[in-house]
């Protein structure tokens, strides 16, 4: 038995994505080794409250999923500080600590899949992912693509957890001799010379370079594979504030919910 969570939250479409990712879940792939978890956000990160038909559709699935359906209800994780000031409340903090939560809360199985629900479900790709599962693995998966399956065990022995950090770049040591060595070092001031810009860590990335430390093997699977299986309705542009993009969003998810003939609210 795996436990698969997803977590829904904000109020972008939720009508047309939810019904699309949880009906595509359960038609396409075979859940019946699965028990699913829905972590709903009451309020996100800005405060913005969830839409109270997002909640009944959820809890209405208890009656035909064909697996254990657990509904939790959880707050916002806003945990960015300075030392003498409140930051931005940060929705990558919000992801990678209820990813955390779930971890510790939803279940107690070998094997954890956390999924975006911005995703919905062309082919298994579950019994494809499960497929990859070796005695060592600790991931497979990348989040960033929509879903990905982590090692309980693995996760439990890591140092680091899910947060992302940014600002860092390579910068060259110059005190090392015999070919060229480079340092990790946080540099939002710009000032350091022979620099190389990390894109990163996001969310999970610190955690599946821990695994190496730890002899577990991390399966990134290939974002043409996620493509074949899955289809991904926002991504990284659906978290910019521009309502022409909202607009084209939700006019392919319409397309979609059409397309798999999946319930709008």
């Amino acid at each position: 038995m795996k436990d698969f969570c997803f977590v829904i939250n904000g109020n972008n479409s939720l009508n047309i994505m939810v019904p699309l990712f949880f009906e595509t879940l359960v038609r396409c792939n075979d859940v019946s080794d699965y028990c699913i978890h829905a972590i709903i956000k009451d309020v996100d990160t800005s405060g913005v409250a969830i839409d109270p038909k997002i909640v009944d559709y959820i809890e209405g699935q208890k009656n035909t999923c064909p697996t254990e359906l657990i509904v939790h209800h959880l707050d916002p994780f806003i945990l960015e500080r300075g030392p003498d000031r409140q930051l931005t409340p940060c929705i990558h903090t919000d992801v990678a600590l209820t990813a955390e939560w779930a971890m510790n809360n939803c279940g107690d199985s070998d094997w954890v899949v956390l999924s975006h629900f911005d995703i919905f479900f062309k082919k298994d790709v579950l019994s494809f992912m499960s497929s990859q599962i070796q005695h060592d693995t600790g991931v497979v998966g990348r989040h960033a693509y929509g879903i990905m399956f982590i090692n309980r065990e693995a996760f439990r022995q890591s140092f680091v957890g899910f947060r992302t950090m940014a600002g860092f770049h390579l910068v060259l040591d110059p005190g090392k001799v015999g070919g060229e060595f480079y340092k990790v070092r946080i540099n939002k001031d710009g000032t350091v010379d022979g620099k190389k810009l990390i894109e990163g860590f996001d969310c999970f990335e610190l955690f599946e370079l821990s695994l190496g430390t730890i002899w577990f093997n991390a399966v990134c699977t290939d974002i043409a594979i996620f493509k074949e299986y899955t289809g991904h309705l926002i991504q990284g542009s659906g978290y910019h504030n521009n309502q022409a993009t909202a607009n084209m969003q939700r006019d392919n998810m319409r397309r979609m919910a059409n397309l798999y003939k999946t319930t709008i609210l």
